[in-house]
């Protein structure tokens, strides 16, 4: 196994510690859909934004008192959407190696952070690759593509 695959599995671990921290009553799945309108209009998103938007998902949980008592960072949300939605966390584990890789033209040179999580990425680059690896895309993508 590379160091970059070692590395990711160590932050889908850190990341499911966060998930233990969460209040263990049944999570109530999140099923608003993005603002497609502004997301139009955007070029770039962390990794974790992307992925949930190939999903249809709205990566501006409205929820987040229900569980922390406050606002949720990237992480909070990441393991929410894992523990509500199992395609996500494969989405976001396939994306994200091929990120580290860099075998993949839809990460900026300038990665803002070390956890590939929160890489900034080209939304219309990614589109092209998640519809190359064969994940389905929300029409609104087709639309703004």
């Amino acid at each position: 196994m590379s160091g970059i695959a070692i590395l990711i599995l160590i932050v889908l671990r850190n990341i499911a510690d966060i998930g233990q921290a969460m209040n263990e009553s049944p999570i109530e799945k999140h099923t608003n859909k993005p603002d497609w309108s502004i997301f139009a209009n955007v070029p770039k998103v962390p990794l974790w934004t992307a992925v949930c938007l190939s999903m249809d998902l709205d990566p501006n949980l409205d929820k987040p008192q229900k569980y922390f008592g406050h606002d949720w960072c990237d992480l909070q949300k990441i393991e929410y959407y894992r523990r509500t939605n199992p395609e996500y966390l494969h989405r976001l584990g396939l994306a994200s190696m091929v990120a580290a890789d860099c075998a993949c033209d839809f990460v900026l040179l300038h990665r803002e952070s070390t956890d590939v999580f929160l890489w900034p990425v080209l939304l219309s680059r990614f589109w092209i690759w998640a519809a190359a690896v064969g994940r389905e895309l929300p029409e609104e993508v087709h639309n703004i593509a």
